[in-house]
């Protein structure tokens, strides 16, 4: 029988979560499904821990290789996953036992939905995940009218996603941000988008994991890539996108980087300033479309001065505006 579903594992050195992530595959409710482990070149336990795995349970499919990335082990176990539905999962996150049963009932009660999204539950090491006991409901999405940010354009890991709409060339090979592209791109494509509210997915927040990685210079490069790629894909998809994520994208493109390459050894930092300059000249000439007036007034100024001092003093005088705005709105949001 074909599987349902195809659960897409990239695995690289981390053999203390590595059970738990696979056990919480194995009791799922709903039994018709694949896993793809890929172990990119872990010099830990973790490939003899999925081969223990794949000998007790064949729908653990488990391939070995050189380490080449996340992105290169996603790309592939696509190559070999055969359902229809796809879903991702990383080495130290954790199911809910009834993910796959919630999805199936939602897909089979609306067969042209094309992603399938749901809750996201964070948590520490040794502490116990909350899943909740909200009574589950469905709603659709319409990306150019009503979108809960969190739920849809910034989680890539809370969604399942009809074949359909995947990228021919899978994931770009970035060191961090490769999956919201990727999310991006599947997006764009989909024209029914359904989100749960249950929490199904638990992410482990802890030290050395990719996204708490301290700041490279093969980062900033694959940032002066990512952005533009991002909001080029933006502009030709003819969507409007809400104003937060357009909004997040500037704060990527300005404070975050400028920020970065303040982090960096100095003697890169000559070379940082020119990938950011050139990224910026480029959103200026080809990809300003998506933001508002005083957005594209930040973008010409910036691609035109050379003082980085200013530079520097406006981006982090935009980011703690930011940070007082939006704490301002989580407090009046709690007053109701």
């Amino acid at each position: 029988m074909t599987p349902t579903f195809s659960i897409i594992i990239p695995v690289y050195n981390v053999a203390p979560y590595l059970r738990e992530c696979l056990d919480s595959v194995l009791h799922q409710t709903f039994e018709n499904w694949e896993a793809i482990c890929v172990d990119d070149g872990s010099t830990d336990e973790s490939g003899a821990i999925l081969d223990e795995y794949g000998a007790k349970d064949n729908r653990f499919k488990v391939i070995h290789q050189q380490n080449g990335g996340v992105s290169s082990a996603r790309n592939k176990a696509l190559q070999f996953a055969v359902a229809e539905q796809i879903l991702f999962l990383d080495a130290d996150d954790i199911y809910n036992v009834d993910l796959l049963c919630q999805v199936n009932i939602c897909s089979v009660e609306n067969p042209n939905a094309e992603i399938i999204g749901f809750q996201l539950e964070r948590f520490v090491d040794s502490k116990d995940v909350h899943w909740g006991n909200a009574k589950i409901t469905v709603k659709e999405i319409d990306i150019e009218t009503s979108v809960p940010l969190t739920d849809l354009l910034y989680c890539f890991w809370t969604k399942v996603y009809k074949r359909n709409v995947l990228p021919s060339h899978g994931f770009r090979s970035y060191t961090r941000g490769e999956d919201l592209l990727f999310l991006l791109e599947c997006i764009c494509r989909a024209k029914t988008i359904l989100i749960l509210n249950k929490k199904l997915y638990a992410y482990r927040n802890r030290l050395g994991s990719a996204v708490n990685s301290p700041v490279s210079l093969r980062l900033l490069e694959d940032m002066r890539c990512s952005v533009p790629e991002r909001l080029s894909l933006i502009v030709e998809s003819g969507k409007i996108f809400p104003r937060r994520f357009i909004r997040n994208l500037f704060y990527l493109a300005t404070y975050q980087f400028v920020d970065y390459i303040n982090e960096l050894s100095p003697k890169y930092r000559d070379y940082a300033w020119q990938l950011w300059r050139d990224m910026i000249k480029e959103i200026r000439e080809n990809l300003i479309a998506p933001f508002v007036i005083w957005q594209r007034c930040f973008i010409i100024f910036f691609s035109k001065s050379e003082n980085k001092s200013v530079i520097f003093l406006i981006c982090h005088g935009y980011a703690m505006w930011m940070r007082i705005v939006n704490k301002a709105y989580r407090i009046v949001s709690q007053w109701g």
